[in-house]
């Protein structure tokens, strides 16, 4: 059983084993005693468990963009080296991390969430919150947009301008409040994560407020865009969607858990990701929890 923040009454689920927890590493460079620099890059991130065509093109993709990402950030070693070597200062250790987790996954949707920390010098590092979101295209993972999930002719970017301003002032984004930000153009509102009832909004810090009041984020139920919505494209598999059903796991091991459970191992940094089902109506808070899933 699973009781919502929200709700009084506990909610019967059923986990569902969804995906692996990986992590990916790799760290460069030469330090001693402040002398060189090094450049550490690390990622965790599910992999599906691949039932699908679908779901193994996501992997590959997801898996490909993390390693573009690792030699990108790690290039030019030789050179920061050198750097360091010359100023000699703790700001030539630099790192990157990122975090993806499943909010929503079934048979022609997935949706992932990420959280990306980066330090390459200065005062302190930054994150920046976003989402990635795929849709079966002819058994193929296809990468789309805010704008792929309504018609075009609709006024969703008002609607959805109007339900952001609306909700950062309830949380008190400073930059909403004292009127810096009026409003929000469509562009800005590309960092995104969908589930069955709605589309979330992330925005990093800095982006409606300061760097003390760190990320926020806006849910809007698909309810409150429901004449907006394109039927024939990725809103409507999530509209109808039923989350995948792989290997299952006792109900007894959801109790307490936010809808996904993440347990990583230490020596291996592997772990198992498990989708909880079966609560109609509810958004599970995406919390992550310790304990060893039971067959």
């Amino acid at each position: 059983m699973w009781t919502p923040r929200d709700a009084s009454k506990p909610v019967a689920v059923e986990l569902h084993h969804v995906a692996t927890l990986m992590k990916l590493h790799r760290r460069v460079g030469l330090s001693i005693a402040d002398f060189g620099g090094t450049k550490e890059f690390t990622a965790r991130f599910p992999v599906l468990d691949a039932p699908s065509q679908f779901h193994a093109d996501v992997n590959r993709q997801v898996l490909a963009e993390l390693r573009h990402r690792e030699v990108e950030f790690n290039q030019d070693i030789f050179s920061h080296v050198w750097d360091g070597i010359k100023e000699r200062s703790a700001s030539f250790g630099w790192s990157a991390d990122t975090n993806l987790e499943i909010v929503h996954a079934s048979d022609t949707i997935l949706s992932l969430s990420e959280v990306a920390w980066e330090f390459t010098g200065g005062a302190h590092g930054n994150s920046s919150h976003s989402g990635l979101n795929f849709v079966a295209v002819d058994g193929k993972a296809v990468e789309f947009d805010l704008k792929d999930l309504f018609l075009p002719e609709s006024d969703w970017g008002r609607r959805l301008s109007d339900a952001c301003l609306t909700e950062l002032r309830k949380q008190e984004a400073s930059s909403v409040v004292n009127g810096t930000i009026a409003g929000f153009k469509t562009e800005e509102l590309g960092r995104f994560t969908v589930s069955a009832t709605g589309v979330r909004l992330h925005f990093s810090p800095y982006h409606v407020g300061s760097y003390a009041e760190g990320a926020f984020t806006v849910q809007v139920p698909w309810t409150a865009l429901k004449s907006c919505l394109r039927m024939d494209g990725p809103a409507g598999e999530l509209v109808c969607t039923r989350s995948v059903k792989p290997r299952r796991f006792s109900n007894g091991a959801a109790e307490g858990a936010g809808g996904v459970a993440v347990e990583e191992q230490a020596k291996e940094h592997r772990g198992w990701v498990l989708f909880a089902a079966g609560a109609p109506g509810v958004d599970p808070d995406l919390a992550q929890v310790q304990g060893s899933p039971r067959h």
